[in-house]
């Protein structure tokens, strides 16, 4: 029997003059407690392979995210960071990591001009690589988006390099 059929056939006591529902929408910041968030971030870290887990020590109050630790490396110290901040319930994160300055005593020049040579997407023409402590400053032009960012994780991964100031310039082949 159809709905309609049913309706013309019902006694006035059983027709629905009204329906009340009461809906609660939790938030994702409503949902996680901070234990499960944390447990989430754990995990998050754990399973990234670039970064050293047990170097990391890990605070979640009201959803905010605090690192605290000593890294080899900037890529990882980047890396811990990326791998939670989309976790559901994470407000911010605050990456207190710091890097050891005794991995290497400065940048080495000719290290990252060798590591961009073993690259097969960066063609180095276009870029000039200024090296001043462990800040590496990058700029001159290259032909795409990716080749900027690409220059840019070549570059932050040397041991020496603890930022690097990307000002590649992109110029598209007409």
């Amino acid at each position: 029997m159809k709905y309609t059929e049913q309706l013309q056939k019902a006694e006035p006591a059983d027709v629905v003059n009204a329906v009340v529902e009461k809906l609660e929408i939790q938030t994702a910041e409503q949902a996680e407690t901070d234990d499960d968030i944390a447990l989430a971030v754990l995990n998050a870290i754990k399973w990234n392979w670039q970064v050293p887990d047990d170097r990391i020590k890990v605070t979640v109050k009201n959803g905010w995210i605090s690192l605290e630790g000593e890294l080899d490396y900037a890529y990882q110290r980047n890396a811990a960071e990326n791998s939670i901040v989309n976790i559901m319930g994470v407000l911010g994160v605050f990456n207190g990591i710091s890097i050891r300055s005794g991995v290497a005593d400065a940048v080495g020049l000719l290290a990252i001009e060798r590591a961009f040579s073993r690259n097969w997407s960066i063609i180095k023409k276009g870029i000039k690589i200024e090296v001043k402590g462990h800040k590496v400053v990058l700029s001159g032009t290259v032909g795409s988006v990716y080749d900027r960012e690409q220059a840019g994780r070549i570059a932050l991964n040397d041991p020496g390099t603890l930022s690097v100031s990307n000002e590649l310039v992109v110029a598209f082949d007409d």
